[in-house]
C-alpha cells in the first residue's frame, strides 16, 4: 500500500473517531444538561426561520458546499 493510501485511511479513520466522539458528546450534553429542555422541535423551527431571513445565509451554504465539493474531490483521488 502506497504512503498516500495509507495517509488517507488514517486520516478518514481520525473523521470517524472524531464524528464518533461529537456524537457522544452531544448525546451526554442532551442527556445530563438541562439542553433538552431548550432544544425543541418550535425552537429549531425558530432557529431555522432566522437562519432563512439572514444575509449570511449564502455564505454558510457557499462554505456547506465547498466542503462537500472538497470530500468528494478527495474520494476520486483515491
Amino acid at each position: 500500500m502506497s504512503q498516500e493510501k495509507k495517509k488517507t485511511l488514517s486520516r478518514k479513520g481520525w473523521v470517524l473517531v472524531g464524528i464518533l466522539a461529537a456524537a457522544l458528546v452531544m448525546t451526554a450534553v442532551w442527556r445530563w444538561t438541562p439542553v433538552q429542555e431548550h432544544v425543541t422541535p418550535d425552537a429549531l423551527a425558530d432557529w431555522a426561520e432566522t437562519i432563512r431571513g439572514s444575509s449570511y445565509t449564502p455564505l454558510i451554504l457557499m462554505a456547506i458546499g465547498k466542503t462537500i465539493e472538497e470530500e468528494r474531490e478527495d474520494e476520486k483521488e483515491e
